[in-house]
C-alpha cells in the first residue's frame, strides 16, 4: 500500500513551524506517523494541494492510504480504519458520529478535535457505511482516505468508533461547577488535528491519558459507573464535560 501525505505548511504558534516538524513523544509528528503505518504502507509520496490527489488516485491501480500530515492519530484507530475498510473492499474516508436530538454522537471528536478546525466536517442525513451496511445520518468527516487497488470510485463515509470515555485531569473548586467534576473524553482510538500550540500540546497528553484508559479497560469488567449530563463548561481552549458519578 502506498502513502500519500497532504502537506500543511502552516505554522503552528507560537513554535513557528508546521505542525509536522513538532515533536510528540518523542518524535517529530511526522515520524511518529510514518512509524504508525510502515506495517501497512512501503512506499509515500508528498503532495501540496488537495486537488492533486485526483490526478494521483486515477493514475494509479494500488492499495492508497491519504492523510493530511498535521493529524496525530494511534494505532488503534489506524488498524481499526484500514481493517474496516478493506473488509468494506471499497474507498472509504474516515467518519465519526454526530449528535442528534436521538442520539449521542462521539464524545471525544465533539468535545476537543472540531473546535477552531475546519478539517473535521460535519455532513448531516449524510450516507456513511457501519459494520459493513450503508446507512444514512449525522456525521463528521475527516481528512484519512482509503482506496483499494482496482478501478477507483468516490470514498464512502466509514463510521469509527473512537471508544471514548470519561476521564478526570485535574480537580476544581466545587463553586465553579454546578455538579460533578470536570472531565476529558479520552478515546482509546484517538484522532485530532494540530492547528495552534494549545491544541499540538493535546497529543502528549492524549497519549497519556490513553494509556491509563486501556489499563482501566483491562482492570475492568465493564460495568457503566458514569451517566452523562448537559453542559459543556470551558477551561482554557478545551471543553471538557460534567459527568455524575452513579
Amino acid at each position: 500500500m502506498k502513502r500519500i501525505i497532504i502537506r500543511d505548511r502552516t505554522e503552528i504558534s507560537p513554535f513557528g513551524e508546521p505542525a509536522r516538524e513538532l515533536r510528540v513523544l518523542n518524535k517529530p509528528l511526522w515520524l511518529l506517523q510514518r512509524d504508525l503505518l510502515k506495517g501497512y504502507c512501503d512506499s509515500g509520496i508528498e503532495i501540496d494541494d488537495f486537488s492533486e490527489i485526483d490526478t494521483l488516485v486515477g493514475t494509479s491501480d494500488e492499495e492508497l492510504f491519504i492523510y493530511r500530515d498535521n493529524l496525530y492519530f494511534n494505532a488503534n484507530l489506524v488498524s481499526t480504519f484500514i481493517a474496516q475498510a478493506r473488509a468494506y473492499g471499497k474507498a472509504c474516508r474516515i467518519a465519526f458520529r454526530a449528535s442528534t436530538a436521538n442520539q449521542r454522537g462521539d464524545g471525544s471528536i465533539e468535545r476537543h478535535a472540531i473546535h477552531l478546525q475546519e478539517h473535521i466536517v460535519r455532513q448531516d442525513a449524510s450516507a456513511y457505511v457501519e459494520n459493513g451496511r450503508l446507512e444514512r445520518g449525522d456525521i463528521y468527516v475527516g481528512a484519512m482516505y482509503y482506496f483499494p487497488a482496482g478501478p477507483r470510485a468516490t470514498p464512502l463515509p466509514l463510521l469509527i468508533d473512537t471508544l471514548s470515555g470519561e476521564m478526570g485531569y485535574y480537580r476544581i473548586p466545587s463553586y465553579m461547577a454546578n455538579r460533578g467534576e470536570l472531565v476529558y473524553q479520552i478515546p482509546t482510538r484517538a484522532f485530532l488535528r494540530s492547528r495552534a500550540g494549545f491544541i499540538f500540546l493535546s497529543p502528549t497528553r492524549r497519549w497519556a491519558f490513553s494509556r491509563g484508559r486501556a489499563s482501566k479497560i483491562r482492570r475492568c469488567s465493564g460495568h457503566a459507573c458514569v451517566i452523562f449530563a448537559s453542559g459543556q463548561p470551558r477551561i482554557g481552549r478545551f471543553y471538557p464535560t460534567r459527568s455524575r458519578l452513579c
